[in-house]
């Protein structure tokens, strides 16, 4: 059973690192459902059908260093050149919720069973039409199956067809049983399977797993994604480096229990509460809290930030640059806050020492114009003729009397 919707989006935000994220929906449940989703502060929902063409990619193109953008698009995802947000789903993340599994009323209340929109079935829930049951003759009769163990759903028709089989979508479903194979809303997977989670969680029983050990197209499902996604927040699956994954059994291996997790997230929110900044990056954390044990293993930021994401009742979480930022509970722990602390302490800086600041003790690449557009965004005052932060107008007048 898939998590409810809200956690799924939950999971998603909290792994996402692109400044836009799509949701494409065909159904039109997220058009209502997303007015009722809780977003965290620096997400922006829009829904494409709600705003001008030109205001949105005006605001797409204009997100703060700090802040990503949610868009909602009744639309196939799909790169083409008469799409006016060509560009935007070029590189945009997109967000592909697990809907088969979910009731009703959690994915929309005026959806039915015989509503088209509905989300599509799973195998078992189908009843097999008498093509569906001739499909199904004619596969047993080929004696062919499909050679591999996990297929997209367009995969999967293409083998039907290598096998000589034109399967209607009830035929395609017989022809899964026949072959051995479950099918699910965006994969078909050989054997019975209960959900495509289940079988995920066969491919991450080893202790470290690659990124180029699985399918490029299971990499880039919904299915997957919403797997990995959940697995990671539960703390069951970590990044290890930017080309593997670690799983619980190769934290047994290292010797690191959940205990630890737990303890390195509590002291590293101590170390940035004791600087006097609560915002913290895993880079300021080596430079300046290396007693933390956890830090002593050596891993990668990768690690170490997938630990801090997977601890959310420990610190809260945000970015700017491409850097993760985290923060103490009930904080804020975006760009702009991390920001605001370092100005509250220092009461003034000069925008290029912000900037190194930044750069050098935060790891986080941020250029001047894109800092101070950042500042803006704030309470914080700036001064294009002294190329001065401060923390607020009173400070500037009383710096410069």
């Amino acid at each position: 059973m898939p998590h409810s919707l809200q956690q799924q989006l939950d999971d998603f935000l909290a792994f996402a690192t692109g400044d836009v994220l799509v949701w494409h929906d065909l159904t039109g449940a997220a058009y209502e459902l997303g007015r009722r989703l809780n977003l965290p502060d620096d997400v922006k929902l829009y829904v494409e059908t709600d705003t001008p063409r030109f205001e949105l990619i005006c605001a797409l193109n204009n997100i703060a260093p700090d802040e990503r953008a949610f868009v909602i698009r009744a639309r196939r995802h799909r790169v083409e050149e008469d799409d006016w947000l060509a560009d935007i789903e070029a590189r945009a993340e997109n967000f592909e919720p697990d809907l088969a599994g979910l009731s009703l009323v959690d994915i929309e209340p005026s959806a039915t069973p015989s509503d088209p929109t509905a989300p599509e079935e799973c195998a078992h829930d189908i009843e097999l039409s008498a093509e569906a049951e001739q499909t199904e003759q004619d596969l047993q009769t080929s004696q062919i199956e499909p050679a591999g163990v996990w297929y997209t759903r367009e995969a999967f028709r293409e083998a039907l067809k290598r096998a000589g089989i034109a399967a209607s979508s009830d035929g395609e479903i017989a022809a899964a049983t026949a072959a051995g194979y479950t099918l699910f809303a965006d994969c078909v997977i050989r054997g019975d399977h209960d959900s495509p989670a289940e079988y995920y969680r066969m491919l991450f029983a080893a202790p470290l797993v690659t990124h180029d050990s699985l399918p490029t197209d299971m990499l880039s499902a919904s299915s997957f994604k919403s797997y990995l996604s959940s697995a990671q927040a539960a703390g069951t699956v970590f990044g290890y480096d930017k080309d593997t994954w670690i799983t619980t059994a190769g934290l047994q291996e290292l010797e690191i229990s959940r205990a630890d997790l737990d303890a390195f997230a509590k002291e590293s929110v101590a170390a940035s509460v004791a600087a006097g900044i609560p915002q913290f990056t895993v880079p300021w954390l080596r430079a300046n809290a290396p007693g933390i044990a956890l830090l002593a293993y050596g891993l990668s930021d990768i690690f170490y930030e997938s630990v801090l994401l997977s601890r959310k009742r420990f610190c809260t979480r945000g970015h700017l640059g491409g850097r993760r930022i985290f923060a103490e509970p009930h904080t804020q722990a975006r760009g702009r806050d991390l920001v605001t602390s370092l100005l509250e302490r220092e009461s003034s800086l000069d925008i290029d020492e912000l900037c190194e600041i930044l750069t050098e003790e935060y790891d986080i690449d941020i250029t001047i114009p894109q800092l101070v557009s950042l500042i803006r965004a704030t309470n914080l005052f700036y001064s294009p003729e002294l190329d001065r932060v401060y923390v607020s107008h009173d400070q500037f007048i009383r710096e410069v009397e």
